[in-house]
């Protein structure tokens, strides 16, 4: 997501060392059955990132 802006330098990288702790990041619903579309939408983005670490 950010990667590109870097490149293009419209981002600068100002603690390149430094990265957040790590955390325990829960989902919790009733059904996948009432789910709306947003908040899967949102759930897979979650999954997706979190998958990259």
């Amino acid at each position: 997501m950010h990667e590109g802006e870097l490149e293009k330098g419209r981002l600068v990288e100002v603690l390149p060392g430094w990265q957040l702790p790590e955390i325990s990041l829960y989902a919790v619903y009733a059904s996948k059955v009432g789910l709306s579309r947003l908040a899967r939408a949102f759930l897979d983005e979650v999954s997706a990132q979190a998958a990259a670490f």
